[in-house]
Parts: C-alpha cells; sequence; structure tokens
C-alpha cells in the first residue's frame, strides 16, 4: 500500500499492501470504497519458518485508521513486503469478476465462512482445546 502519492497526499482510493518486521506481517486489502464509507480489512499473521503462515486476527478498520497503522509501522521499521499468503478462492472470485451477482454471491460466502470460523475458535477457546496447531490437520482453519 502506497500511502502517499508525488504529492505527498494519500492515494484517493485504497490499495492493497503487505508490510513486516521479518516475523509479523500485516496485510491491507481493500473491501469496500465509496464516497462516503472507505473500509480496508487488516489481517495479521506471524511468519513461522518451514510453515505456512499463522494468520492471527482479521479486522475491518477505516481508510484513516489503516493510513495511521502504516505510517506508525513503517516509523517503526516495518518495510513493504511480496503478498505470504493467498487469499481464500472466493476473495479470489470477488476480485476478478465484475458481475454484482457474483460479487454479492462472493462476499456472502466470505461472511459466512468468517462467522462459522470464529464461532469454532470460540468453541474450542472455552473448552481450553485453541492451538494453531489444528491448521495442518483440518483446512478449516486455514485462510
Amino acid at each position: 500500500m502506497n500511502v502517499t502519492d508525488r504529492t505527498g497526499r494519500p492515494p484517493l482510493s485504497p490499495q492493497e499492501g503487505w508490510i513486516s518486521d521479518g516475523r509479523q506481517v500485516l496485510h491491507f486489502n481493500p473491501v469496500r470504497y465509496s464516497r462516503y464509507s472507505q473500509a480496508l480489512e487488516l489481517t495479521s499473521g506471524e511468519l513461522i519458518p518451514g510453515q505456512a503462515p499463522l494468520l492471527k486476527c482479521r479486522k475491518e478498520i477505516t481508510r484513516e485508521e489503516a493510513i495511521k497503522l502504516w505510517v506508525q509501522k513503517r516509523k517503526a521499521g516495518w518495510q513493504t513486503c511480496p503478498p505470504q499468503w493467498t487469499p481464500p478462492a472466493p476473495l479470489r472470485a470477488l476480485r476478478k469478476s465484475s458481475n454484482p451477482t457474483v460479487r454479492r454471491l462472493a462476499r456472502e460466502i466470505i461472511v459466512a465462512q468468517r462467522a462459522e470460523i470464529i464461532e469454532l475458535r470460540r468453541m474450542l477457546r472455552l473448552e481450553g482445546l485453541s492451538k494453531p496447531e489444528y491448521s495442518k490437520f483440518d483446512p478449516l482453519f486455514r485462510f
């Protein structure tokens, strides 16, 4: 995500971006952009040598919050980096299609999947079973 253009101002529309400190990774991904509502999805993950990245948190933030966080991390020494993981299939379909029906359906699928995963993780945490190793055995726990 290039936070500023040549004039020093942030870009008019949100852009996808990756930033890392070598171990932690933040992925900024535009999810909603209109004149009055601009939001990005922020996904944080941890790079584990020899394994797939461990995705820790995904939340929606405003454009202003994203710019502040990006600038703060860059000042702390974080560097831009190439993509560290592949988005889920519905998200790829969402990016490739301009058909409004396909885009709406893909968004609904993504939201439903996230809700199920969050609920499963909550249930596992209540029983003391929240372990990152689950992603090795069940693709549901991978993003």
